[in-house]
């Protein structure tokens, strides 16, 4: 996924690591939770539709990129998102990379469930679009736009 945003790349990226303002723009997320960092590294629990899952930050470099990882090994999926930020402008170019992976055989079968459904919830909400897709019933759409989008 790739979006350009009128916002300057530091901001954006404040905004994408912020963990505790991320239930105020992303729609999907019903929970989040920061335990203590594992090796020195943030880690976090999010609950959305799909359930819990506890992520791990491999990679922060200022204004530039970020790399969260899954790191639950009995979600039957895994993954990790890229995040890389450039200037476009006066504003950022914020290009996502999803690098997933389906460990079960029941998911490969099924592969509109879970992980790809977590997966696009989690980009929709960085575009600031509600996702259609998701694990449960879907859940109304907040017309709360990412805070990088907002007027200030």
């Amino acid at each position: 996924m790739r979006a350009t945003f009128a916002r300057p790349p530091a901001e954006v990226r404040a905004a994408i690591t912020d963990r505790a303002a991320q239930p105020g723009w992303r729609n999907e997320l019903e929970s989040l939770a920061m335990p203590p960092p594992r090796d020195g590294r943030t880690a976090f629990r999010e609950v959305g539709p799909c359930g819990p899952a506890n992520f791990i930050v491999d990679e922060s470099t200022p204004a530039s990129r970020h790399v969260v990882r899954i790191l639950d090994e009995e979600l039957g999926y895994g993954g990790r998102w890229i995040h890389e930020l450039e200037p476009a402008g006066s504003g950022a170019r914020l290009t996502i990379t999803e690098e997933g992976e389906v460990k079960s055989v029941v998911f490969r079968a099924m592969p509109d469930h879970a992980s790809g459904r977590r997966i696009a919830s989690h980009s929709s909400s960085v575009r600031g679009q509600s996702s259609r897709r998701s694990c449960d019933s879907a859940r109304s759409a907040s017309t709360r736009p990412p805070v990088w989008q907002r007027a200030q």
